[in-house]
């Protein structure tokens, strides 16, 4: 986790920018846009048990983790 929140966060605010062209979503502020999209990512690779899910995808996801 060398990016720490902040990476995390970031590549959170990506994705969410992306819906938000889409969808016309709307953020839901710094913590609470994270918290979202951490349990939406896991529900969603446990009812899928896909590495490929949304825009970007939980490889995507992993491996900025990782980084």
């Amino acid at each position: 986790m060398t990016f720490g929140l902040w990476g995390l966060c970031n590549h959170w605010l990506m994705w969410d920018v992306c819906l938000l062209a889409v969808w016309g979503s709307m953020t839901i502020g710094f913590w609470g846009l994270c918290d979202y999209w951490l349990m939406w990512d896991v529900c969603l690779l446990a009812v899928w048990g896909s590495m490929t899910i949304g825009f970007w995808g939980l490889c995507d996801f992993w491996l900025v983790w990782d980084v």
